[in-house]
């Protein structure tokens, strides 16, 4: 890093305040790093670091990495669930009410999620997977706290048909505010599988709790 003391020396003098200075601080370090990648043996590490960068392809890569891994495990102890933690009202894109106490008695797959979120992207694929292959009578619930039009926007632009809700709470039984963040319910209402962050959900057995 010895090249960013010239850096930093030859323009310092437009950072009259500390703050300015901190920040030319990391911008010099920022140009000596691209600098020193930017050599024939590191090319490779450069296009990677593109496409890592660049939205459509990360979320592309991370869907890949997601294919490739295994999906949750349902939980040594099933945490069972109050009538008052199933008291959840969420609406669809038409403006719809429902509340889960309505789906008593089914399974239910209910994930937390944003049109912004790039891990949520990145598990939207195997869902697709889950929801294609779902046959049985459990429910799929995908709830953003966006507004409906966001939400409706960003589902044309990118093709996503999903059963997609909105909601501006959670369950009483929510404790992540990190998302994306998803629950398996079985049919007594107990959760079985709690996972916060993208996960791959369509392995058979994921398909067989929900059905």
């Amino acid at each position: 890093m010895t090249e960013f003391i010239p850096c930093y020396e030859k323009h310092q003098y437009l950072f009259k305040t500390f703050v300015g200075r901190v920040k030319l601080g990391y911008l010099c370090i920022i140009a000596t790093m691209i600098r020193k990648l930017f050599k024939p043996g590191n090319i490779f590490f450069v296009i990677l670091l593109g496409l890592i960068l660049y939205k459509p392809s990360r979320i592309k890569i991370q869907s890949w990495i997601m294919s490739s891994v295994g999906s949750p495990e349902v939980m040594n102890e099933p945490k069972v669930l109050s009538p008052s933690d199933m008291d959840f009202t969420f609406y669809n894109l038409e403006g719809d009410s429902f509340n889960l106490l309505n789906f008593k008695g089914k399974p239910i797959f209910l994930n937390f999620w944003a049109t912004w979120c790039g891990p949520c992207m990145a598990e939207f694929p195997s869902i697709e997977k889950m929801v294609k292959g779902h046959k049985g009578n459990g429910e799929i619930f995908l709830i953003s706290h966006e507004k409906p039009q966001v939400i409706r926007q960003f589902m044309e632009e990118k093709g996503i048909n999903l059963p997609i809700y909105y909601s501006i709470k959670v369950p009483r039984f929510v404790t992540s505010e990190s998302i994306p963040l998803t629950y398996i319910l079985d049919k007594e209402g107990k959760v079985v599988i709690e996972k916060t962050g993208a996960a791959n959900w369509g392995d058979p057995h994921i398909l067989e709790l929900i059905k």
